[in-house]
């Protein structure tokens, strides 16, 4: 599921297959490990896995992917200017809008540029000269220039950079497509009501109604202020108000996500018609098929509970079915600033040589319970798991170390084809399996005996 509510993915990122596909899928990854950092969820950027450009299919699948993506990155470079698959990438999605204006989030252009390797005579300066650039290479685009390897501090800061961009782009489009219905309630909830309003405008949602609303409102107007809405919210206390049912009743018709909270003051409920109405939502009786129930909680609770609903959440990277990639979980730890550098580039290295399907940590989830999912996710999801361990805190390598050995034991999943810990200090896990030391001419060839049960046969079934 993309970033952007309504569209396949958020970034189609087009390129000349000329160049470095090494290069292109560490600035790949690199940038999806920064656009994890900053929003969240993982951003689903559409790649030529397929090499599709080389086949029959342009028409159907890459202009398909640009009419379906949120933004569009260009990576400049000699072999991008004379590509005709790069022209026709480009021009297909400044096709999709009337005017440059329109092709705009808030002040930010969806179309976006870095620049890879300079154009002669830095004419690169002179495409697309309306964006703002992010060059990848040192000098000023007139002589020779030394191009930034993935892993260099000069490569990881224009990809900060460049995620600073896209992310920003991101919440903007995202922001203008989410909509919240927060159902006006009896009075004895209003106040919660109205600081949940306050706090989801606050964060930039279109919160709707503007005011309160009743039963002088049509219930036509009613479902328009829900249309498409990512989450109807009720606040139930102990005063009964037949609106707020007859809501709950249009909220289903619209099939729109509800969640319903009652208040501490549920219990006090004198009324009949209010007793029978709590009863209904502890059964689940009459509510839309996408519901969630909150009882016992604060009205911060409420609150914080509501807005962690409206995240987008993260969907696992799916196997792909025809060639049946293994996948491999690389674990490091991404507080840790030397051992993220050396992960990322290992983790471009390795997709690039060996086509596995490559899952990584979730630093960026809002709570630890969910980053405790995400892991325990990839744990059972994966075929390999390959620990990597430099900088990181030894309380860090004892907690995690133990979920790779001890998998199998702990979720009831199917034995690992592979696994193996890379460590700069092999002396620090004695006695432990499969520890390869991370020497200073460190090479994929180091890790042949991790890789190689993972070339045979197929990835298993989840």
């Amino acid at each position: 599921m993309a970033y952007i509510p309504g569209l396949k993915s958020d970034l189609f990122v087009s390129y000349a297959h000329a160049d470095d596909p090494a290069w292109i899928s560490a600035f790949e990854l690199a940038l999806e490990q920064r656009l994890r950092e900053r929003l969240g969820p993982s951003v689903e950027l559409w790649k030529d896995t397929k090499k599709l450009r080389f086949g029959q299919n342009w028409q159907d699948e890459i202009e398909q992917g640009i009419a379906s993506t949120a933004a569009f990155l260009a990576i400049l470079s000699p072999s991008y200017r004379s590509s005709t698959w790069c022209t026709r990438e480009r021009k297909k999605f400044v096709s999709l809008f009337p005017s440059l204006d329109e092709m705009k989030a808030g002040r930010i252009y969806r179309l976006l540029k870095i620049v890879k390797t300079a154009w002669e005579n830095g004419e690169h300066r002179d495409f697309l000269g309306h964006l703002q650039d992010i060059t990848f290479f040192a000098g000023d685009g007139q002589s020779e220039d030394l191009e930034y390897l993935p892993g260099s501090p000069e490569f990881d800061a224009r990809i900060r950079h460049c995620a600073a961009g896209v992310a920003a782009l991101l919440i903007a489009m995202r922001r203008e497509r989410e909509r919240v219905f927060v159902a006006s309630p009896a009075e004895d909830c209003f106040d919660d009501s109205e600081q949940l309003k306050r706090e989801l405008r606050e964060l930039g949602y279109d919160v709707r109604p503007d005011g309160l609303i009743d039963s002088s409102y049509s219930d036509a107007l009613v479902k328009r202020e829900m249309d498409k809405a990512l989450l109807a919210v009720f606040l139930i206390g102990a005063q009964h108000d037949p609106f707020v049912e007859h809501q709950i009743e249009l909220s289903a018709e619209c099939g729109i996500p509800v969640l319903l909270s009652f208040s501490a003051a549920v219990d006090d409920a004198q009324d009949p018609k209010q007793k029978k109405l709590i009863e209904k939502i502890r059964k689940g009786e009459g509510l839309p098929a996408k519901f969630d129930f909150l009882e016992g909680t604060t009205a911060r609770g409420m609150i914080e509970h509501a807005v962690e609903l409206l995240r987008p959440k993260r969907h696992a990277a799916p196997v792909d079915a025809k060639n049946g990639a293994a996948r491999v979980y690389l674990l490091y730890d991404p507080t840790a600033a030397d051992d993220l550098a050396f992960a990322v580039k290992l983790q471009a290295d390795i997709a690039a040589h060996e086509r596995f399907t490559m899952l990584t940590p979730d630093a960026s989830a809002a709570t630890p319970a969910a980053r405790i999912e995400r892991h325990r996710q990839m744990l059972r999801e994966c075929d390999g798991a390959l620990l990597y361990r430099n900088s990181a805190p030894p309380e860090w390598l004892v907690q995690t170390a133990p979920d790779v050995l001890f998998a199998e034991f702990q979720l009831q999943r199917p034995p690992m084809r592979s696994k193996a810990f890379v460590v700069n200090d092999p002396a620090i896990m004695p006695g432990l399996p499969n520890v390869i030391r991370r020497s200073p001419e460190f090479g994929l060839a180091e890790l042949e005996p991790f890789f190689a049960p993972l070339r045979q046969g197929a990835a298993h079934a989840t």
